[in-house]
């Protein structure tokens, strides 16, 4: 149906209106003779129907033998649409322009940004993208981005990164500076210490000479890398007391992987106390001006058990602080009641605190190697004890600075 009502449009068609006494004799003197109508509606005084425009003249004579008056009503289709612009040439022609225009411009770089930049001047950037072909007014089909990020990389040597995006018409050229670290000073040199107990994996000296190797067991404060340099390499210590031998000072830089255990421990009761809020509470208040104190009200807890709440106002006026102060302390009564736990529940709290201490002592993105929870709960305790033992491997180095002394 869509297909042959596009087939319609294209070539052409003209809605037609008929009245008078022989309308149902026109339509079949039509039909009789081949004429192709559609879409036959009864409007009650006339009819309309569809035709194409050449079947209309040869509707005409029939109209007067069927005593019957017919009139264009409407003309639709691409034959009349053409017709038209035909009589507006200048405005379908400025319409193809500005269509035209919006194309050509959505394919070209109107505008360059440049973002990430602290201190190299962004008119530095706009420049060598510029002797890398990247102007206003290019087309963006033609740019290669990989090369141009590898060649702005190969001429701007003080940068790290940098990404070419298109965002409509406008290019992003996008920047990150090397971080360059500051210049040592030439009178300070360093030891690098071990921050942790640990066995030794792997060391990597940058700088210094090595005083530990790999098997070796190292405890906290232990010299890893040494600030002291010697001819020869792989010299000890009892070699660089020796004074016939020349020796230099560095600040040390390398790097040390240990294998490094930790252990954790978390008791848990089997009998748990609750304590919950009976809804019963009183309040004390302190009014402080300056060094004096005014109380409304008790300071100490009339309930025996009980839960404190402590909220602290001070008086501003406009910007500035003023020496006024009001604290309301709130007591809530507690009820306490006694739970037991199953066997089974006690290990999973204790389990559940192990991995909760655990999470905050060890350093972060360190990697776990093994762990291993033991139960080590006493014979007879009314509680269950748990111990979580953690492998981990990490790079233990810790810099210990010290100012070189001349003789």
């Amino acid at each position: 149906m869509f297909i042959k009502g596009l087939f319609n449009y294209f070539l052409g068609y003209v809605i037609l209106k008929t009245q008078g006494q022989g309308v149902e004799k026109l339509i079949n003197l039509a039909l009789a003779r081949g004429i192709l109508i559609w879409d036959l509606k009864d409007r009650g005084e006339y009819a309309t129907f569809k035709t194409y425009l050449d079947n209309y003249f040869l509707l005409v004579p029939l109209c007067r033998k069927a005593r019957a008056r017919i009139k264009i009503e409407k003309k639709v289709g691409f034959p009349f649409l053409l017709s038209r612009l035909k009589k507006r040439l200048g405005l379908v022609v400025g319409l193809f322009l500005f269509v035209g225009s919006l194309y050509l411009l959505s394919n070209l770089i109107l505008f360059i940004e440049v973002k990430g930049n602290e201190q190299v001047d962004t008119r530095v950037i706009l420049n060598t993208a510029r002797e890398l072909g990247v102007v206003p007014g290019r087309f963006k089909r033609g740019l290669d981005f990989q090369s141009l990020e590898r060649d702005f990389l190969i001429a701007r040597r003080e940068f790290g990164w940098v990404g070419f995006y298109v965002k409509g018409t406008k290019l992003l050229i996008e920047v990150s500076e090397k971080q360059i670290p500051p210049k040592e000073s030439g009178d300070l040199t360093s030891d690098l210490v071990a921050s942790r107990d640990g066995l030794v994996e792997k060391v990597l000296v940058l700088a210094g000479s090595a005083r530990v190797k790999e098997g070796d067991k190292v405890k906290e404060g232990q010299l890893l890398i040494s600030g002291y340099v010697y001819e020869e390499s792989g010299a000890s210590e009892l070699e660089a007391n020796n004074e016939s031998r020349e020796a230099g000072r560095v600040r040390a830089r390398g790097e040390v992987w240990c294998r490094v255990w930790y252990e954790f421990f978390s008791t848990v009761p089997l009998t748990e106390t609750l304590r919950e809020r009976s809804g019963e509470s009183t309040a004390a208040y302190i009014f402080i001006v300056g060094d004096r104190e005014i109380n409304i009200g008790t300071k100490s807890s009339p309930y025996r058990n009980y839960e404190r709440e402590i909220i602290k106002r001070r008086v501003k006026w406009r910007n500035l602080d003023t020496p006024i102060e009001f604290i309301t302390m709130r007591y809530y009564e507690l009820f306490l009641t006694k739970k037991e736990l199953t066997r089974d529940e006690a290990l999973y709290k204790a389990r559940e605190a192990l991995f909760s201490q655990a999470e905050k002592i060890l350093p972060p993105h360190v990697e776990i190697l093994a762990h291993e929870v033991t139960e080590i709960t006493p014979s007879g305790e009314e509680e269950v004890t748990l111990r979580l033992t953690v492998e981990t491997l990490e790079e233990i180095t810790l810099e210990r600075k010290h100012e070189i002394r001349e003789d």
